[in-house]
């Protein structure tokens, strides 16, 4: 849910400063995501002589990207399971609340995680694992029974990590050749002979990083987080059954 908000359907209970009932649907209109929610990628290896060169510069240019878009509204129905607890569903996702009066916080996090290798019989092999973590945090402070305000606040870590042998023999180069698939070439870069930066690689003839590992791997991983806090306006409509919720929550700006 970072950056871009699926239709939320939230069903409000009694509050400290209103008599909101337990099938009410609120109206929330969310301020536009920030521009620049996710930092610079960081980048972390084991190539022994290679440096990551500053993202931010190439050569005489300084690259620049930017995205803007429009305020949301979204349609939201929080669950109370008992005087001071409650759930808010987000599409298919449920995120479990606290309340101190009129004011509700609900966190969640959770983590997810793929990879893929290949492993050929000489001992050579290479390895692509994405790893990604998020926590939500959503608050909403009801002013009335018609009225409140809150926040959705993202925190997202993605790491694409990539292994390979670092050296290998010539059975493995018969299928790979003498060069690596992990993509030194597109983070790192080295000094050649003559002084000169070039693009890294792995060189399956040498040792091109410092390992610990038997057989020794190099290693190279890109993270990049996002964060982002999005204000948002509550109105309860007069909308109460479940017809409605099924509706609005297929349905948005």
């Amino acid at each position: 849910m970072s950056r871009t908000l699926p239709v939320l359907i939230i069903a409000a209970a009694s509050t400290a400063t209103g008599c909101a009932s337990d099938s009410d649907i609120w109206m929330l209109e969310i301020d536009a995501p920030a521009a620049d929610a996710c930092g610079d990628p960081i980048i972390t290896h084991n190539f022994t002589y290679a440096t990551a060169p500053d993202p931010t510069l190439e050569g005489d240019w300084e690259p620049g990207t930017r995205s803007e878009s429009s305020r949301e509204i979204v349609f939201a129905q929080l669950t109370t399971t008992t005087r001071s607890a409650g759930v808010l569903l987000i599409g298919d996702q449920s995120f479990p609340g606290t309340r101190e009066g009129s004011d509700w916080t609900f966190e969640w996090s959770e983590g997810s995680g793929d990879a893929s290798w290949q492993n050929h019989y000489s001992g050579y092999g290479n390895a692509e694992y994405l790893e990604v973590n998020e926590a939500v945090k959503i608050t909403l402070s009801l002013e009335n029974a018609s009225n409140g305000a809150g926040s959705m606040k993202s925190d997202m870590t993605t790491t694409t990590t990539w292994k390979e042998t670092d050296v290998w023999n010539e059975d493995a180069a018969a299928e790979i050749g003498w060069t690596g698939v992990i993509p030194a070439a597109s983070f790192l870069e080295v000094p050649d002979d003559n002084g000169d930066v070039i693009a890294a690689s792995n060189d399956g003839e040498v040792a091109d990083c410092t390992s610990s590992s038997s057989p020794a791997l190099c290693e190279i991983a890109e993270t990049t987080v996002c964060e982002d806090n999005q204000k948002f306006k509550a109105t309860r409509t007069d909308y109460k059954d479940e017809d409605a919720y099924e509706h609005l929550s297929t349905s948005g700006n």
